[in-house]
């Protein structure tokens, strides 16, 4: 009996233990949760006290003009209050009816309006066109000029010639040390003539009719402001013949001044060749779009909007209306109209007006910024209203408005 009541007492005293050390585990996890959401909740209350108390208060607005018709530009200044912020965590926005523009930091940007400093994509339009290139198909001599097909190089409408300098008769303007070296251009209107030196892949000038078997290498040499010849190939005999595809004229495009749709901050291009819009980027890749019109054929009517997409990129589009007069050309007063795709993106200016390193990306604590955004389109008329806000990457954004003055008599006006 005491036997069996002993063994009963110990079951007990096993389960009891048991029990405590149950309990104690569980106190401690209780504990460390405890600590461990302390924690957090200490963490997260100090992030929102910094997001709370760091902000920029927007101390004033300016509007500069150039011609008294619309804002152009606008200037801002904001002071920092709170925790230290990086530039590049800083986006703009401007609100129009019209337009809802987004500006981005851009390192090392300059302070002038253009795309080494601060601007917004926009629409442009361009002046006349002829076609971009012609690859020469018939053989050049000494004897008379060869007419040009497809390059109107100072866009009058007139044919241009080329031919090869001789001597004797032939010399180019009497001048018998020009034979067999230099192909002279003939600009039609111009009266100086250009010449071409013909040159080697060491970069001398040979003599075609005597030196045999040499290579051209002439590579975008300039013709005055009209464009370049590239001529490239053998020369198998000593004649002064240079023949069928060796000669390949360049006309100049069309810099677009208004966008950067390449996407890498350098000068891209446009140009137009037979049915073709060219977009020339900076890395030299050149993109073809079809018109379906070809103003080799002569006076051609446009009333188009091409879309410049192709896989992997979409530049655009291309409005181009009107009819051209003559062949090989889109006239000064045909519409073209560029529109990028990246239209009302854009890039701010900024520098430190007052307070810590003004070479610093670091925006402190009591600093004074200054930012300088260019408007979209045409800019923003008399009487127009306008919505400014700074989002921080802290999710903190500071909005204010503006309204233009329904006349703008100053090159300077406050507007906030």
């Amino acid at each position: 009996m005491l036997s069996r009541k002993s063994e009963i007492g110990i079951g007990t005293l096993i389960i009891f233990i048991s029990l405590l050390i149950v309990a104690a585990v569980a106190a401690a996890v209780v504990i460390q949760s405890s600590i461990s959401f302390q924690e957090k909740g200490h963490s997260t209350f100090e992030q929102t006290r910094q997001k709370a108390s760091t902000y920029l208060n927007i101390v004033s607005v300016f509007g500069e003009t150039e011609d008294f018709q619309a804002i152009d530009e606008l200037v801002i200044l904001a002071k920092l209050s709170g925790e230290p912020i990086k530039l590049s965590g800083l986006m703009l926005s401007l609100n129009l009816p019209w337009a809802s523009v987004f500006y981005s930091y851009r390192p090392n940007a300059s302070d002038e309006n253009s795309l080494d400093g601060y601007f917004v994509n926009k629409e442009e339009e361009f002046g006349a066109f002829t076609n971009y290139y012609e690859l020469v198909d018939s053989t050049v001599d000494r004897n008379s000029y060869l007419e040009l097909n497809y390059v109107d190089l100072n866009l009058d409408s007139q044919p241009d010639h080329i031919r090869v300098c001789g001597s004797g008769a032939t010399a180019c303007e009497g001048d018998d040390g020009r034979s067999g070296r230099y192909l002279q251009v003939r600009v039609s209107g111009v009266p100086e003539y250009y010449y071409v030196p013909f040159l080697n892949e060491s970069g001398d000038i040979f003599q075609i009719n005597l030196d045999v078997d040499q290579n051209y290498h002439v590579i975008d040499y300039p013709i005055g402001d009209y464009g370049f010849v590239t001529i490239t190939g053998s020369n198998p005999d000593g004649t002064y013949n240079i023949y069928a595809n060796r000669i390949r004229f360049t006309t100049v495009p069309h810099e677009i001044t208004k966008s950067d749709i390449g996407g890498d901050l350098e000068r891209d291009y446009i140009a137009f060749n037979r049915s073709d819009v060219l977009i020339i980027l900076s890395n030299g890749s050149i993109y073809s779009f079809d018109t379906g019109k070809d103003i080799f054929a002569g006076p051609v009517t446009f009333d188009d909007t091409i879309e410049l997409r192709s896989p992997g990129v979409n530049f655009g589009i291309v409005e181009i209306q009107g009819t051209t007069s003559a062949r090989n050309l889109i006239d000064e007063d045909v519409l073209f109209r560029f529109t990028p795709s990246n239209t009302n993106r854009g890039y701010y200016y900024a520098t430190k007006e007052m307070g810590s390193d003004p070479d610093s990306n670091i925006l402190q604590p009591s600093d004074m910024l200054k930012i300088r955004i260019e408007a979209p389109g045409d800019g923003i008329s008399a009487s127009e209203r306008a919505q400014i806000r700074i989002l921080l990457n802290n999710g903190f954004a500071e909005t204010v408005s503006i309204t233009v003055p329904s006349v703008i008599n100053q090159k300077n006006t406050q507007l906030y």
